[in-house]
């Protein structure tokens, strides 16, 4: 039996995509890397804002290294 209810964060290709089971499967295996499975298609779109909020935080910070800048608090 098939889960077709099932949503899928990937990264592929340094960007994040959700995808369904359907998509998936039409996808080449070696093409991205799942990184996490979702009942629904909100908590796959909401870890996936969270995911991409930690890397612009990430490179706020090295902006901030190189530039001398010290970080607000």
């Amino acid at each position: 039996m098939k889960n077709t209810a099932t949503w899928y964060l990937v990264e592929q290709q340094d960007l994040y995509h959700v995808y369904t089971h359907e998509q998936i499967e039409s996808l080449p295996a070696d093409s991205y890397v799942i990184q996490k499975v979702f009942d629904t298609r909100r908590e796959a779109l909401s870890e996936m804002g969270r995911l991409i909020q930690l890397e612009i935080n990430d490179v706020k910070t090295h902006v901030d290294t190189l530039t001398g800048k010290h970080p607000t608090k």
